[in-house]
């Protein structure tokens, strides 16, 4: 029996049984021959990796971009310098652990669904209704792991700048390097809302922006050495008036 729309499939059970049309696991894709939902063992195109590439690249240069905005030099200084090459091995390093974490995890290779056509990027706007009645939800990522792994290297670079940046911005001791983590916070914030593009993501980029604001309010005091702003008293003057 066959199934509606363009990305609905039969899940096999352990028993040997086939599920209802539904959508198919994530790092599965629909067989359009037998309907059954199938592992993807494709290897990234060549503009695969163009598309992943571009999303590390923009990452790197707003990082860059919002350092010098706040640092307000018209030449590169030690401290700087220092934050530029944080940033790097941030990126680097978020890098290297989303391929990590991706199938196979612990290789630096990825398997991926072949992208056929544009609609690959929206399934969410191809959910079936059968006899123009009950809607059948079939979104899932049918790119896989293009989503996904966009979403792992964003929350590791937020876990890695919260715990490398307060730590250099402490040693580099520059009071205004912390508007540098929350101008990152915000692009960050902001990537995480723009880039969902189905319901169940949206939990998870709500999450992202809220750990965002809550990791600049705890690295505040670490970022500037006379603590926070609102715990600094009012100079007086020697007539006793603010």
């Amino acid at each position: 029996m066959s199934c509606p729309g363009w990305y609905c499939g039969k899940t096999r059970s352990p028993d040997g049984n086939f599920s209802d049309c539904g959508p198919c696991s994530r790092g599965y894709r629909r067989n359009d021959i037998s309907f059954i939902c199938e592992q993807c063992m494709d290897t990234p195109t060549f503009y695969d990796w163009l598309y992943l590439g571009f999303v590390v690249l923009l990452v790197l240069i707003l990082h860059c971009f919002f350092i010098d905005m706040v640092s307000m030099r018209r030449s590169f200084s030690k401290d700087v310098i220092i934050l530029h090459t944080t940033a790097f091995m941030e990126v680097l390093l978020s890098c290297i652990l989303s391929l990590l974490l991706s199938y196979p995890m612990g290789y630096l290779s990825i398997r991926s669904c072949r992208v056929r056509t544009l609609s690959d990027w929206y399934t969410l706007l191809h959910n079936p209704t059968p006899n123009y009645e009950n809607k059948i939800h079939c979104t899932q990522e049918a790119v896989y792991p293009l989503y996904t792994i966009v979403f792992k290297f964003y929350g590791l670079s937020l876990i890695l700048m919260l715990l490398i940046r307060p730590w250099v911005c402490r040693k580099i001791s520059s009071s205004s390097k912390q508007n540098v983590d929350l101008c990152s916070n915000v692009f960050y914030s902001d990537f995480g809302i723009v880039t969902c593009r189905c319901r169940r993501t949206i939990i998870l980029c709500l999450s992202i922006s809220g750990s965002y604001i809550v990791g600049n309010i705890m690295c505040s005091p670490f970022c500037n050495k006379n603590g926070p702003k609102h715990l600094v008293a009012n100079p007086q003057n020697s007539d006793g008036t603010p």
